[in-house]
This record gives structure tokens, C-alpha cells and sequence, in this order.
């Protein structure tokens, strides 16, 4: 089992993704053994962000919400929130399926 993160940014906070990137991209970088994958959530198909979606590979649901809150986004005040859902992947390889 891994845990999906939805985070939801609050509005107007593009000024601050802007100054913090570097360091939110080297705090992914510096846990990518955890975190397998991450997105941008958009609005629209204008490009407006409304926040991102992260797989972190643990069981410990304490864990992965420390880790989101230490992201710098989570602490320079762009994320309004993080809801944690569990991932259990299915008994299907979809790569296979669709080759």
C-alpha cells in the first residue's frame, strides 16, 4: 500500500510557487526513493494550478502527511490542504494491457 496526496493550493499563489520552486524541486529530488511520482493539478486547460498530486511509497500514513507538510510549499503558505487517500494497486499490470 502507498498513499495518494492531493494537495489544494490556495488562489493567487502563483508569486510564491515562483519564488520557492527550487527548493520544493530539490525537496522532491532529495526524496524520490518516497516519492514516486508527482503532478500539477490545473483548473483548467488555461495552465491556472489549483495544486498537485503526489504517490508516496509508505505504509505509515504519518509518514507521508510529515512529508507533505515539510515541502516547501506546504511551508511558505502556497498549500491549503492535503487530503491522503490509499493506493492498493490492482491485480492488473495495465502497461501490459495496453500493448
Amino acid at each position: 500500500m502507498s498513499y495518494l496526496a492531493h494537495f489544494e493550493d490556495h488562489p493567487a499563489v502563483l508569486h510564491l510557487k515562483r519564488a520557492h520552486g527550487e527548493s520544493h524541486r530539490a525537496y522532491l529530488a532529495m526524496h524520490a526513493s518516497i516519492i514516486l511520482a508527482e503532478a500539477s493539478r490545473f483548473a483548467d486547460d488555461l495552465g491556472n494550478p489549483t495544486g498537485a498530486m503526489w504517490l508516496i511509497n509508505t505504509t505509515d500514513r504519518a509518514i507521508a502527511l510529515k512529508l507533505c507538510h515539510a515541502d516547501p510549499y506546504w511551508t511558505c503558505g502556497v498549500r491549503k490542504d492535503v487530503a491522503l487517500v490509499a493506493w492498493v494497486p490492482g491485480p492488473y499490470d495495465l502497461r501490459a494491457a495496453h500493448c
